[in-house]
């Protein structure tokens, strides 16, 4: 399966052009097509927030964006033997038609935020220079992007819980018992605080740290998937 690339260099509104190629790419019986359908919602209101000014740091907020979907790229990877743990139930899973699409979109979320933001914030802080700081206009941005997830969130609930979807959570367990072990706010809460930890770690120490909340981050798309 071919899907478009998206470049190190690319900026804010190609993330979204990408989001919506790799979307028409992916086939019909996809896990990952309800994920991605989400994650380019928001993304298109990062977008829009940065363009009308509403960013206290367009520059932190735009590059973590880009940074965030190259790290969505390599979970795409066609070598699965490469991607993080994070990222492997998902793609094991993929083309089950027996999980209902809110799982899919929550596991896509699960991988994207507990792992892959943690690293996107380390690479991002170290691009620029910038060490991470709650005291900063870039953690009022980080933080501004919760209520935009919380909102799309429900409306994906809504679009994804079709009578087949609903009948499919009735056999393996109802979506609330999915979305009450897996918290948008409470894993990007975790993510910042782990990117911080993670900056003050050795070499060793930070991989190994690293190497543990991917490992976590996989077991628990495992049980979403479950």
């Amino acid at each position: 399966m071919a899907l478009p690339v998206l470049g190190e260099d690319a900026a804010l509104p190609d993330v979204a052009t990408w989001m919506e190629e790799v979307g028409a790419a992916l086939p019909a019986d996809d896990g990952f097509r309800y994920f991605n359908d989400m994650y380019l919602g928001v993304t298109r209101k990062v977008i829009e927030r940065v363009a009308s000014g509403g960013a206290h740091d367009p520059a932190f907020v735009s590059r973590l964006d880009v940074v965030f979907a190259l790290t969505y790229q390599d979970g795409l990877a066609d070598d699965v033997a490469t991607i993080a743990r994070a990222w492997r139930p998902m793609r094991a899973r993929r083309h089950d038609g027996s999980i209902a699409p809110l799982r899919f979109a929550i596991a896509g979320m699960n991988a994207h935020i507990n792992h892959d933001l943690v690293v996107s914030l380390l690479r991002v802080s170290d691009e620029l220079g910038r060490p991470l700081d709650r005291d900063t206009d870039a953690y009022r941005d980080y933080v501004a992007v919760n209520d935009i997830l919380h909102d799309l969130m429900a409306a994906t609930k809504d679009a994804l819980l079709s009578d087949l979807g609903e009948r499919i959570d009735d056999a393996l367990g109802p979506v609330d018992d999915v979305l009450e072990i897996w918290s948008i706010r409470a894993a990007r809460a975790s993510a910042w605080t782990n990117a911080e930890i993670a900056q003050v770690l050795p070499g060793v120490a930070r991989g190994a740290h690293l190497a543990s909340i991917d490992r976590t981050t996989g077991l628990l798309g495992r049980a979403l998937l479950a």
